[in-house]
């Protein structure tokens, strides 16, 4: 399952991203006021989690005016034994201002093992 998403960091509450359905069962991603995308069951147990600061963090320094991502600079995965999040950034802005906004636009690809 894959969907394309944009994150805004400065918490603006829940923010549901998708819903999808494998093998009779709902999921739903979303991105949380702590701006963490987390793939939550139908009753809510939480699956999967990927804190997006991680994002900001490998791209605070960086200069789309000197260099174009790798693919490997753009890829982030977490993975446990029941999901793996893969979340390739298409473009990200981080903001060096004291309020430090930060956007990015992602792919997400979400394996329910």
């Amino acid at each position: 399952m894959t969907n394309q998403t944009e994150i805004h960091t400065g918490g603006h509450g829940t923010e549901t991203i998708c819903e999808m359905k494998k093998a009779g069962e709902t999921y739903a991603l979303f991105n949380d006021q702590q701006n963490q995308i987390i793939l939550t069951e139908k009753n809510g147990g939480e699956l999967i989690r990927f804190n997006t600061q991680e994002i900001f963090d490998r791209f605070k320094d960086y200069s789309s005016a000197e260099k174009q991502m790798t693919a490997t600079e753009a890829t982030f995965t977490k993975e446990n034994d029941q999901a793996r999040l893969t979340i390739v950034v298409q473009d990200a802005e981080v903001e060096k201002q004291k309020q430090r906004i930060n956007n990015a636009m992602l792919y997400v690809f979400v394996e329910v093992k």
